[in-house]
């Protein structure tokens, strides 16, 4: 009996301290690292919270977020996050920069108080072009994390082909430019090139509206459209990648309109860069798309982007995919790995009575329209200043957009010697 009251003794002071210790983590602390969320309310509505979506992330990597503020919160809510994929985790920071982090990263559930900041982040797939999501819970509230990979056309290739500097583009490599006069040609620019020495210039000073003339890209064998107009083994869906740069480093009225088209020489979807006066946005993209014009008449114009910087180069990245019907196409325009706008093709025009009056054309290179003049795109602009856009890094390709990561065929070139 005396042995066993002494074993009592020795216990009582250990259950004691295990018992503070729980009651401690219960109030916030944490067991082992871990933070414990017996005090976070999962009930609790912050305000509404978003991560920005995340493009051209390299596969099988792991990539963290913005960092957001939360706000709203009645008293400390309960965190968690679940994704599909591996590694996803958050952290919870005192401060906008995460200079200060109050939880480190990792998956258990947590806590946050009112004006904390998140960060998540998560693994990237493992296959070109391809999302990995995650969806992290605070308190009644959520958000989503998505992360897309590298298509094909962004990543980085040794080119096959091999251009020669001062000519003309026409002729070289599958590329065509039926017009004499317009300003353009393969140019050597040194260390001024986005990669390598090459680029292509083009530029509006001599403006045509005929549409064969124009320079066209070399065709692919196989063309991106619906089923009842693309090649037999095409598929529904076109990308396109390259870099630009205007040559002025101030407004000259520069214009030119690049558009994925048919073999017939057309244009399926709508992309202008116009180098303005900053008054009048600057260097700026412009969209025009036929969404439903049967029904409505009118065609729609976009802004997706002004101001952009006339110092450095941008990437610009367009997707169409085109699955069967009508007034379905998405025509998706990203700039520097920002999704600028989501639009339509011309699809509805091709069919309209008024338009076409034909069927939905299937696309497999690219139009280089130069049919703008500067002094019509201000009159303050005189033709001959305009000295044009410079190209680098080309990519186009067909695939189907069920499966990005499968490329049916492509061209890319960085027009080096």
């Amino acid at each position: 009996m005396l042995r066993a009251m002494k074993n009592l003794l020795r216990t009582v002071p250990l259950l004691l301290c295990i018992s503070l210790y729980l009651t401690a983590c219960g109030s916030g602390s944490t067991i082992g690292g871990v933070p414990s969320s017996a005090s976070g309310s999962s009930t609790v509505n912050p305000a509404a919270f978003s991560f920005h979506t995340i493009y051209s992330v390299t596969p099988s990597t792991v990539t963290a977020s913005d960092i957001v503020r939360v706000t709203g919160l009645a008293e400390s809510a309960a965190v968690r996050v679940d994704a599909d994929p591996s590694v996803p985790e958050f952290r919870v920071c005192a401060d906008a920069a995460c200079s200060v982090v109050s939880t480190d990263w990792h998956a258990t559930v947590s806590i946050l108080k009112n004006d904390e900041y998140l960060q998540v982040r998560l693994n990237s797939a493992a296959t070109d072009d391809t999302a990995a999501a995650m969806t992290v819970h605070v308190g009644a509230g959520a958000a989503d994390f998505t992360i897309y990979t590298k298509s094909f056309c962004e990543q980085s290739f040794t080119q096959t082909d091999h251009y020669t500097a001062a000519s003309s583009i026409d002729g070289q490599n599958g590329w065509s430019r039926t017009a004499a006069g317009f300003d353009e040609q393969v140019e050597n620019v040194g260390a001024s090139a986005y990669t390598g020495q090459n680029v292509w210039l083009l530029g509006n000073k001599t403006v045509s509206t005929a549409f064969s003339s124009q320079p066209l890209s070399p065709q692919l064998s196989e063309s991106a459209g619906e089923s009842t107009v693309r090649s037999a083994g095409g598929g529904d869906a076109m990308e396109t990648v390259f870099w630009m740069k205007t040559v002025s480093s101030a407004a000259d009225g520069s214009a030119i309109t690049i558009s994925m088209s048919p073999t017939g020489v057309d244009r399926q979807t709508y992309f202008r860069i116009d180098n303005n006066l900053d008054a009048n946005g600057g260097f700026q993209a412009t969209v025009i798309d036929y969404y439903d014009v049967i029904n409505t008449g009118m065609w729609r114009t976009f802004v997706p982007a002004t101001g952009m910087s006339r110092a450095v180069w941008v990437k610009v990245r367009l997707v169409m995919e085109a699955p069967d019907g009508g007034s379905n196409d998405i025509f998706r325009i990203f700039l520097d790995d920002q999704l600028a706008g989501t639009y339509s093709s011309w699809e509805d025009y091709h069919t309209w009575t008024s338009g076409g009056n034909s069927v939905t054309e299937a696309v497999s290179r690219l139009l280089f329209r130069v049919a703008v003049a500067p002094s019509t795109v201000d009159p303050s602009f005189v033709d001959a200043n305009a000295l044009g856009f410079h190209f680098d890094n080309l990519c186009y390709r067909v695939y189907n957009h069920a499966t990005p990561g499968s490329t049916i065929q492509f061209y890319r070139t960085g027009f080096e010697p």
